[in-house]
């Protein structure tokens, strides 16, 4: 299994994205052992805030999905767990959107060539994350909304 070094994605207000991209198995690259760091401004240390996925890319906080008709364009059994893209936005009044590819478009398997493509269409999931690395909604196929604040 080749595993590439680990990344480091700014995240605003202190905070950063830790984590380490390995070979999904399906030619491409998944980010696992995902970890929320916090850089304390009087000292400049790093400091975990929480581990987010393990080492297989699975979450160790599954905050559940709302169901909807995305399912059914599932190619396969759902997985809580990170097997192609994923990230984190940057952080605003304490809340970051949790973006989830579960399916690639089915040109993701087409070969040098352009054979091997699959009627797939791409499925992105959303939830938003808090600054303790918690999620605060199910993940969902809408992104979604931040709170306003009015004065």
């Amino acid at each position: 299994m080749n595993i590439k070094d680990f990344s480091r994605t700014d995240l605003g207000h202190g905070f950063f994205l830790y984590y380490r991209d390995t070979e999904n198995g399906r030619g491409g690259y998944h980010p696992v052992s995902m970890k929320l760091f916090r850089t304390t401004a009087e000292h400049g240390e790093n400091t975990l805030v929480k581990e987010i996925t393990d080492p297989f890319g699975r979450f160790l906080s599954f905050p559940g999905v709302i169901h909807g008709p995305w399912e059914q364009k599932l190619a396969g059994p759902f997985q809580s767990q990170v097997n192609f893209v994923a990230g984190i936005g940057s952080f605003r009044d304490g809340l970051a959107s949790f973006r989830w590819m579960v399916q690639p478009d089915g040109f993701y398997y087409t070969d040098e060539d352009g054979f091997g493509a699959e009627d797939d269409e791409e499925l992105w999931l959303y939830a938003l994350i808090n600054e303790t690395g918690s999620f605060v909604t199910p993940f969902s196929d809408s992104p979604p909304s931040f709170p306003s604040h009015k004065p």
